[in-house]
């Protein structure tokens, strides 16, 4: 009895070093890309690009895709960025749609590696940076494939501080083999006008500030008017002022506002327009400033391997 029971020891310690051997050396991973039949595209331009050099890469990329077997239909949106959920000029969105399952039987034809044949073109674009990436494998489940990473600013050294830590970081990623499109969302350098009000000279000219934000806003932005109907539909009226009058800096300064008298002021004698560079957005996690750095493992790397080398 005794000696029975010890091989039953020994066979119970064999198996508990087996599963702890198995647990420690497989790769641990989540969910497997799927084939879904569609994939997106990001296009990152450098801060403060146009929305016409933005539109100059998307029509590169036209060309691109117009060449590339297995896709059906695709669209593209310049201005903003699905990966950050943001609008911006120096952003762009793909959304590519591939022919049926049926038609694409064959390896060179399936998801992955038509993103990967794409890849070696987009590198040959200089005016940006463009990938494309794979939808999560549960819709709903975060917007892309790969992994987020949230690096926070918890000693509040400032967003400069926070993006060149950022960048460090998908530098030493970009070097990895077992890291791919790797990518931070943080822009805290982008080149912005700010419009200085002396509010003493405003008061002495009795200009109120909810009528000089309202000129500003609606000849610089636009304002919603009233509608009416016509051809049996209904339309819009919007205000703005013509592109020629809001163009450059010191269009701003030419705008006049009028006071609780009645008089028009010009803005430039009570304001004055500063250049400036500023984050396009700030992002927060856990009320924590937060740079999202996203990214994906090399074929054959598991996510969980993938977050490992990225800690």
């Amino acid at each position: 009895m005794l000696r029975k029971s010890a091989i039953v020891m020994l066979v119970f310690v064999g198996l508990i070093f087996a599963t702890y051997h198995t647990m420690t050396k497989l790769p641990v991973g989540f969910l497997p890309n799927e084939d879904q039949g569609y994939f997106f595209l990001n296009v990152q331009l450098p801060d403060g690009a146009s929305l016409d050099r933005t539109k100059d890469v998307m029509a590169d990329i036209t060309q691109i895709m117009d060449e590339t077997d297995g896709v059906k239909e695709y669209v593209l949106i310049g201005g903003f960025s699905l990966l950050d959920g943001v609008a911006g000029s120096n952003m762009g969105l793909g959304i590519v749609s591939l022919e049926n399952w049926a038609e694409r039987e064959a390896p060179p034809l399936h998801a992955e590696a038509i993103i990967g044949g794409l890849q070696k073109k987009f590198n040959m674009i200089e005016e940006a940076i463009v990938f494309g990436f794979m939808p999560p494998p549960i819709t709903g489940l975060g917007k892309s494939s790969g992994f987020t990473f949230e690096l926070q600013d918890r000693g509040g050294l400032g967003l400069e501080q926070l993006q060149t830590f950022a960048n460090d970081i998908v530098a030493a990623g970009q070097k990895s083999p077992k890291l791919t499109k790797m990518k931070q969302g943080l822009q805290a350098t982008v080149p912005q006008l700010y419009l200085d009000i002396d509010r003493t000279k405003a008061q002495v000219y009795n200009v109120s500030m909810n009528t000089l934000f309202d000129t500003i806003g609606v000849y610089l932005g636009s304002a919603y008017i009233n509608d009416f109907n016509l051809f049996s539909k209904t339309w819009k009226v919007m205000i703005q002022a013509d592109e020629q009058f809001r163009n450059r800096a010191e269009d701003i300064l030419k705008l006049e506002v009028r006071s609780d008298d009645g008089n028009m002021v010009p803005l430039s004698s009570i304001a004055t327009v500063e250049e400036q560079v500023g984050p396009l957005y700030i992002s927060r996690f856990n009320l924590f400033p937060t740079s999202t750095i996203t990214g994906e493992g090399t074929p054959g790397v598991s996510s969980g391997e993938a977050m490992a080398e990225i800690q």
